[in-house]
């Protein structure tokens, strides 16, 4: 599969998160067996989990407010991971997510295949009627270097990233929410993680949330949906990068 979007080298992505929210027409729930008949060959582990997915990242002692339409809340279902502990599927009554933790990212056209073969799996047990909701989550961490310490050397000013923000010297951190269209929201998150062991010089969290929640979203647009999520998180990023992010984009 061609893939029109560049892959790099050296990429900065260290979580994708698939989620798509659907209704049933079937009141039966989904057993632990039936998953995994279909899911355990290629995510063994197997873990019951309930209650809400929410997802969100802020540096220590920072909570930014909920988003009330991007919580799933969840009647129970499970949990299941691959051998390598860095690819996950969870799967419930009312909603499907794939998650990729840690692995190297290898490109769109892989991702979108591999979230649309697990969503067939889920789609022949699950008997869905309807979408309802489609969300596409990247997380992209830069390292800083010491030659290289402020964020003007790695992002520049974007749409989403005002320039007071951009020629910040020391903290920094914002939360931008937006709607490119309607029924469609866009949560850009910038954020400063403080120095690690395999972070010298601490790194950049640049972490951009696109959801879909139309009103009508038809199970044949699933496809061309992701292709449209995913177009514009890649514009938010490209847009903001620096030439000298780009060249560490590029080392082997």
């Amino acid at each position: 599969m061609s893939d029109p979007y560049p892959r790099y080298p050296n990429p900065t992505i260290v979580e994708v998160t698939c989620e798509i929210a659907f209704s049933r027409r079937s009141a039966n729930p989904l057993t632990s067996r039936s998953l995994y008949s279909v899911f355990g060959d290629d995510f063994p582990e197997l873990q019951p989990f309930s209650g809400n997915i929410q997802i969100i990242f802020a540096p220590p002692g920072v909570m930014p407010p909920p988003v009330q339409a991007h919580q799933q809340a969840t009647s129970g279902g499970f949990r299941s991971g691959n051998a390598d502990n860095n690819e996950f599927v969870q799967v419930t009554s009312a909603s499907f997510v794939y998650q990729l933790m840690g692995a190297k990212y290898a490109g769109w056209s892989i991702l979108k295949e591999k979230v649309l073969s697990n969503w067939q799996k889920v789609f022949d047990i699950a008997t869905p009627e309807k979408i309802a909701k489609i969300g596409l989550r990247y997380v992209n961490r830069i390292p800083k270097e010491l030659e290289h310490p402020r964020l003007s050397s790695w992002l520049a000013t974007s749409n989403e990233l005002p320039s007071s923000l951009i020629e910040s010297q020391g903290h920094f951190f914002a939360r931008i929410e937006s709607s490119p269209a309607t029924g469609h929201l866009k949560i850009v998150t910038l954020a400063n993680q403080d120095l690690a062991a395999d972070l010298p010089c601490g790194a950049i969290i640049l972490d951009i949330d696109r959801i879909c929640m139309e009103s009508e979203i038809g199970m044949d647009e699933l496809s061309s949906k992701l292709d449209q999520l995913h177009s514009d998180i890649w514009t938010t990023f490209d847009s903001a990068r620096t030439e000298l992010l780009l060249s560490r984009l590029k080392a082997k």
